[in-house]
Parts: C-alpha cells; structure tokens; sequence
C-alpha cells in the first residue's frame, strides 16, 4: 500500500471519528432538552373537573410552579381577576344610563299627539284599501285609495298598476301593525310610518291560497292641513 493511500485511510478515519463525536454531541443536548421540557409538562396542573379537588393540595402546587419558574406570586385584586375562581371582593358593574338627548326625538314630542295619531289612522286607512288587489281589474285598489294619495303618487300608480300572475292573481287584507321607525325627517309637515301587513294571495282559479307578510314603508306630508300618502315603498330595508 502506498504511503499516499495510508494518508487518504488515516483522514477519513478521522473525518468519521469527528463526525460521530459532533453527532452524540447533539443527540445529548437534544435529549437533555426534551427532558428538561418533560420536567415542565409535569409541573402543569391538570384538574379533573368531575372530581372533588384537594384545595391546599392544588395552591401548594401553584406555589411550587410558581418557585420553579421565578415567578412572583400574582396579587388577583389588583390585576383585576378573580384568583383560584373567588370573586370575593369584586363590585358588580352598574348599568350606565345612556344620555337620552342622544336619541332623536320621538314622534310625539316633534309632532305633537293630535298629528300623530291623525297621520297614523290616515296610513293604516290606506292600506287596508290599497293592499287588497284583484288581477283582473288592475286599476280598482288605485282608484278607491285615491283620496288618501297625492295626486303625484295618484298619478303614478295609475300609470304603473300592479299586474297579477296565474300563481298571484288576488292580495287579500288580513290585519296589519303600525311602528314609528328610528328617526324623523327634518320638516314637519312630513312623517314616516312602517307597517308589516299579514296577507294572503289567490291564485287564478282561487283554488289555491299562501299567507304572507309585506312590509309597507309610507311618507305621508301635509297638504292643506291634511295628512295625504306621498310615497311607498314595498319590502325595503328601513
């Protein structure tokens, strides 16, 4: 065997030492980390909540944790939370009443009650004729609500009547609930009302009949000292 190959075995015996000797380096650390992670899995408490627990046994314990890991024991009442599940001690919260200027006026209060309950009953009167509807005279409901419309909305239906279907031919008033919604407009002589109307709708034969419910969205002014329907809405968000 030639002296250069005696050199070439001598390294690599001693590259393979070196690296066997850097590997059982790190497989030690690497153990010697998992164990001490291991250590801390155990201090972790573990309570059995469908089991009595042993309260000085359980606090011990904490403390012992706490030690271990340098930590300073926690004063609860000034950190703001309750300590092993007590709430000793703690106030409960007051309920704060929200500044009532806030909101807007109610009707009311901007209208004044007769304007209220007149601009009410004058809605609620209006549909009650103006929702029923019969396909085969589409004009009829615009004609007989016409004395509670402007002549603008009169004019508009008029123009533009609801037309029926084979499955939709007949709307039938059932009953209705009136809500004044949050928020007024800013001129008197005008007020809005909402109001969810429980139907029922006939089909061509009127052999077959659904129940449902819509909901009205009606701007009403002021004309002549009389409150008249200026504007409709049908299922918009409000």
């Amino acid at each position: 065997m030639s002296s250069k190959m005696k050199t070439i075995i001598i390294y690599t015996a001693m590259g393979v030492a070196i690296t066997l000797i850097v590997f059982s380096v790190f497989v030690g650390i690497n153990e010697k980390e998992k164990s001490h992670k291991v250590g801390k899995a155990d201090n972790k408490l573990f309570v059995d909540n469908n089991s009595p627990e042993n309260d000085y046994e359980y606090k011990s314990k904490k403390e012992e944790i706490r030690r271990e890991n340098n930590l300073e024991p926690i004063d609860a009442a000034e950190k703001g939370e309750p300590l092993d599940g007590s709430y000793e001690g703690f106030k409960n919260i007051e309920p704060q009443k929200k500044d009532e200027s806030e909101f807007p006026p109610n009707y009311e209060s901007k209208y004044g009650k007769e304007d209220v309950e007149e601009s009410k009953r004058r809605a609620m009167e209006f549909v009650k004729v103006f929702y029923n509807f019969n396909g085969k005279y589409p004009l009829d409901y615009v004609e007989k609500s016409k004395s509670y419309m402007t002549e603008k909305l009169y004019s508009h239906w008029k123009e533009n009547p609801e037309s029926g279907t084979m499955s939709e031919m007949y709307r039938k008033f059932i009953d209705a609930e009136i809500y004044e919604p949050f928020g007024t407009p800013e001129n008197t002589n005008e007020i809005v009302w909402i109001i969810k109307i429980n139907g029922e709708v006939f089909d061509y034969e009127k052999e077959e009949s659904e129940l449902i419910t819509d909901v009205y969205s009606l701007l009403l002014e002021r004309i002549n000292g009389k409150w008249m329907v200026a504007d409709i809405l049908i299922n918009a968000p409000y």
